[in-house]
């Protein structure tokens, strides 16, 4: 994907819904059954992309607030975000009035990062797939979710 360092992304709604507990954060592509998860500065990462904070805005943040920050941040922040998009968790935000504003909860997000010298990760989880695609309503036997009908 030839990036452009200036893009802002969204969270692909409805389909993909998330939390984050405790530094980590937890997504669910309900499209596919998928799961992911990703911490540290992952988490980071994400929570500033779902502010509309654009790679640029995003490693330049990074750069400010840390000491360790690797030569090659911007670069990580690209192979993460390249990750999220291909595997439908966001999408091209193309709305003019989507804009960062940096705050201090945004600022307060850095210092909960961990160290930004690990590139984030973003773990895939495959073995649910069935259930998370189940419609508990209509694909279901008279014992009721999660057994699936049996046709």
């Amino acid at each position: 994907m030839n990036m452009d360092f200036q893009s802002r992304y969204s969270v692909n709604s409805p389909s993909v819904v998330y939390e984050t507990i405790d530094g980590e954060t937890i997504l669910m592509n309900l499209a596919n059954g998928f799961y992911f998860s990703f911490d540290g500065i992952g988490a980071v990462i994400w929570e500033l992309l779902t502010q509309h904070a654009s790679p640029k805005e995003i490693a330049g943040l990074l750069q400010n607030s840390a000491a360790d920050v690797p030569v090659n941040v911007q670069e990580n922040i690209v192979a993460f975000i390249e990750q999220l998009t291909d595997n439908n968790l966001l999408i091209l935000d193309t709305d003019p009035a989507s804009v960062f504003v940096s705050t201090e909860q945004s600022n307060a997000l850095l210092s909960q990062a961990g160290p930004m010298n690990i590139p984030p990760k973003l773990f895939k989880y495959t073995d649910m797939k069935d259930v998370l695609l189940l419609d508990p309503i209509h694909e279901v036997d008279k014992r009721g979710w999660p057994e699936p009908r049996k046709d």
